[in-house]
This record gives structure tokens, C-alpha cells and sequence, in this order.
């Protein structure tokens, strides 16, 4: 199952999309009458909904999550703070007309 080329992209359908699929799943799905195609939004819409609930029962991502926040924290609280100090420097040069 190759990806989708960029000039094997269908005109009018998102290019970011259209690399995802496969080629020939869009040439099929070009096919599909109408009954058909509502039912391939029902089954993907399922499949969506039940890898959230796998997603959200998963204890090791939820663990990973969890960690990445703890040690992303003090980067995040000093890119606040140093954001913060620009903008009252630049509110304060507005404040004076220099901006």
C-alpha cells in the first residue's frame, strides 16, 4: 500500500489527508454509492470513538502523560515568566508612545 504522491492527490481534497490514505482506497472509494459512503463514515467514526476509549484507559500513556508534564513543568513556568516580561515591556513602551 503506497501513500499518496503529492501529484496523485484528487483535486479539491485536503493534500494532508490525501498522503494518509492509500492511492488505491480513494480509487475504490470513488465507486461507492451513497449508502456506501455514509457507512464508511459510521465504521470510521466507530473506530475513532473506540481507540479514544482505549486511549484514555491506557494506564502507561496516562503514566507517560503524566511524567512529561512533571518535567516539562519548570521549562513551561520560565517561558511564562520571560513571556510575560515582554509583554509589560511593550505595553510599557506603548504606554510611553515608543511602539
Amino acid at each position: 500500500m503506497g501513500k499518496v504522491k503529492k501529484k496523485d492527490t484528487v483535486e479539491g481534497f485536503s493534500e494532508k489527508y490525501a498522503k494518509i490514505l492509500d492511492k488505491t482506497w480513494m480509487e475504490e472509494a470513488d465507486g461507492f454509492d451513497e449508502e456506501k459512503l455514509r457507512s464508511v463514515i459510521i465504521d470510521a467514526n466507530g473506530s475513532i470513538n473506540e481507540q479514544e476509549k482505549l486511549r484514555d484507559a491506557d494506564d502507561k500513556l496516562k503514566a507517560a502523560k503524566e511524567l512529561a508534564k512533571d518535567l516539562g513543568g519548570a521549562y513551561k513556568d520560565s517561558m511564562k515568566y520571560q513571556t510575560a516580561k515582554i509583554k509589560y515591556a511593550v505595553w510599557s513602551l506603548e504606554k510611553l508612545g515608543k511602539m
